[in-house]
C-alpha cells in the first residue's frame, strides 16, 4: 500500500462518516463506530486491489486478439442470422442442418423424411440467395469460411448429387 493509497482510504473514511453523520452522533463509543468504518473500508479496499490484480492476471493470459477479426466474425453472424430469417422454413432447415449441424443430404432426409432429391433442391436454393446476399454484401469470405468450416461431409459444400436415393 502506497502513501497515496493510504491518503485515498482516509478520504473514504471522511466520506462515509460524513454520509453516516446521523449513526455517529447516535452511537456511544464513537471511536469505535470510527474503528468499524475504517476497517470497513480498508478490507474494501483490499477486496478491490484482489480482485483488480486477479483482473490482471486473466487479461494478461489471454491471447492476442483481434479486434477487427472478431468485429468481422460478429457481422458474419449478422448477416447469416438475418439471411436464414429470410429463407422459407423448409430451405433454412435443410441449410442449418447442413452447414450448421455439418448433416449429410441423406442424413438431413432421413430427418426431414424427405425425398433426398428436394433436400437438394432446397440447399441449392438456399445457396444460390446465401451468395447472393453476400454478392451484394461483397462477402464471398464469408462464403469461403462458412464452406471451409462445414467440410467435404456437407451437402452444401459437395453441391452436387450422390446416387444414393431415398
Amino acid at each position: 500500500m502506497t502513501i497515496s493509497d493510504a491518503d485515498d482510504a482516509l478520504q473514504q473514511v471522511f466520506l462515509v462518516v460524513y454520509r453516516r453523520f446521523d449513526e455517529y452522533v447516535a452511537v456511544a463509543s464513537k471511536r469505535g463506530w470510527l474503528f468499524a468504518v475504517s476497517e470497513l473500508v480498508s478490507r474494501n479496499y483490499h477486496r478491490g486491489r484482489r480482485r483488480a490484480h486477479n483482473r490482471d492476471r486473466w487479461v494478461v493470459a489471454l491471447p492476442d486478439f483481434d479486434l477487427e477479426e472478431l468485429l468481422r466474425r460478429r457481422e458474419a453472424g449478422r448477416i447469416v442470422s438475418e439471411f436464414l430469417e429470410g429463407l422459407k422454413e423448409s430451405e433454412r432447415l435443410a441449410f442449418y442442418l447442413a452447414n450448421v449441424e455439418g448433416l449429410t443430404a441423406r442424413e438431413i432426409a432421413d430427418e426431414l423424411d424427405v425425398n433426398m432429391n428436394t433436400i437438394y433442391s432446397r440447399l441449392r436454393a438456399a445457396r444460390r440467395r446465401f451468395d447472393m446476399v453476400l454478392a451484394r454484401r461483397d462477402l464471398s469470405a464469408v462464403a469461403v469460411a462458412l464452406r471451409a468450416r462445414t467440410g467435404p461431409q456437407s451437402a452444401l459444400v459437395g453441391g452436387g448429387h450422390t446416387n444414393d436415393a431415398k
